[in-house]
């Protein structure tokens, strides 16, 4: 058999195959107190090559070259394109293979690069599998004030590509993306962009809904803020609907014995609490400034006092003269 020749790595040798038959037993054995027991050189092929063809029987391959030690198998290289340790698969196997029993299958470190990188042209750049519950199939960690444990992006380096830096899929019932923090936000979404939201939720159910925000820790008596906006130029909260029937904006009080709002709204600076364009509907009774009487009998009260003269109407409208 001819040595494999090598170009830019090495070139797998001839596959396992029958044979007519077995070969002839000639073993080499080297040993050494201090230095390697086996050293293999070229100029420009393989310095050593281990290859296991698997007998005429039919008996199946065994290892090319298996390593014992401290390192079972230890690879250098000084060349700037080379890898020290190369492993390359003919077929649909893994070009690298590792595994433990209770260790890292594979690691990797570096001082400035890379601990490790995965590429490829037409399936995942590096892909992990968790069989259970507990763990993750793929873990980031930093142990660094303000690091980043994941980090996702799409570019190709120019700013034209289009994509995803983070994607999450859940098929069942679980979530696609969940964030928690113990002191910080959960889910912190931002985008420079004035036509995108910095977090956008949509769902594409019937009565679904698109965001939802909820503050309970499972007592079902945590007070908090379930949505909160804020804004410093623009409207805190804005909602729109095309629907024939439904509200922009609903809210709805649970409790049966509750007697906070369904809607609640309060000026601090010189603007009116609530501000109506167009008509009203009223199916109960309005309670105004303390009074609490039929509907006919409030917009009588109201009535007289606009007679009477009243404050400037919403965005600066002017209300009716005083006396």
């Amino acid at each position: 058999m001819n040595d494999p020749k090598v170009g830019g790595g090495p070139v797998p040798g001839p596959g396992p195959g029958p044979h007519p038959g077995p070969l002839p037993e000639n073993p080499i054995l080297g040993t050494s107190n201090a230095n390697a027991g086996v050293r293999g050189f070229s100029n420009t092929n393989v310095g050593v090559l281990g290859q296991s063809l698997g007998s005429p029987s039919g008996a199946p391959p065994s290892d090319g070259v298996l390593g014992l030690g401290q390192n079972g198998v230890h690879g250098q290289s000084g060349n700037a394109g080379g890898s020290g340790v190369f492993g390359e698969h003919s077929g649909s196997g893994e070009g690298v293979s590792g595994s433990s029993v209770s260790g890292d299958g594979v690691s990797g470190t570096s001082q400035t690069g890379n601990g490790v990188t995965g590429e490829s042209k037409l399936a995942e750049g590096v892909r992990g599998i968790s069989h259970n519950a507990n763990n993750g199939g793929v873990v980031g960690i930093s142990d660094q004030q303000n690091g980043v444990g994941v980090f996702g992006t799409c570019d190709d380096g120019k700013g034209g590509v289009v994509g995803t830096g983070v994607w999450g899929r859940s098929t069942s019932s679980g979530f696609g993306v969940l964030g928690e923090s113990k002191d910080f936000e959960g889910v912190r979404g931002i985008s420079h962009n004035s036509n995108h939201g910095g977090v956008v939720g949509i769902c594409d159910m019937a009565n679904g809904i698109g965001v939802f925000g909820f503050c309970d820790d499972g007592s079902k008596n945590l007070a908090g803020t379930g949505v909160f906006g804020e804004s410093s130029r623009g409207e805190g909260v804005h909602g729109e609907t095309n629907s024939l029937t439904m509200a922009g904006v609903t809210g709805i009080t649970l409790n049966p014995q509750g007697t906070g709002a369904g809607v609640f709204g309060e000026s601090r600076g010189q603007g009116p609490a609530g501000f109506f364009k167009g008509d009203m509907t009223v199916t109960g009774k309005m309670f105004v400034a303390g009074l609490s009487a039929d509907l006919a009998t409030v917009i009588a009260d109201l009535v007289a006092r606009v007679a009477q003269g009243g404050p400037p109407g919403p965005q600066g409208d002017p209300g009716p003269p005083g006396p």
